[in-house]
């Protein structure tokens, strides 16, 4: 299915799916250049632009390997969306430990959504 086919929740779940299956470049095609996002963790104090996201998924997906794993599991929940026009806002929670939420803000650019901020915090 061609990108500007897919419905913010698909977007979603690609970048989901690619997450789980460790695919960075994957991952990557669905957030814009001028990205950003809060990281939830000590070490990541700043916002980060698409090269600094990139940078925090490829260190997770580099501790998943090392310690053996052939996938990133995040078990999500409770996923709401809210349609804005040319903006959608995806949250949900990860059940995960430490306990998480994460929200996606996407917006419709250049025919297809495309992820604009991603913000995580962890409980």
């Amino acid at each position: 299915m061609p990108a500007d086919d897919l419905t913010p929740e698909e977007v979603i779940a690609n970048f989901s799916g690619a997450f789980r299956r460790m695919d960075l470049d994957a991952m990557m095609a669905h957030i814009a250049e001028d990205a950003t996002a809060f990281w939830p963790v000590a070490a990541c104090p700043t916002r980060l632009d698409k090269p600094g996201i990139r940078a925090q998924f490829a260190a997770t997906i580099a501790a998943v390997r090392a310690a053996g794993g052939t996938e990133v599991v995040r078990t999500q929940s409770d996923m709401q969306v809210q349609h804005l026009g040319d903006v959608a806002v995806i949250t949900f929670h990860l059940q995960d430990t430490p306990f998480g939420r994460r929200t996606f803000v996407l917006q419709w650019r250049w025919n297809r959504w495309l992820i604009v901020h991603i913000h995580g915090s962890n409980a």
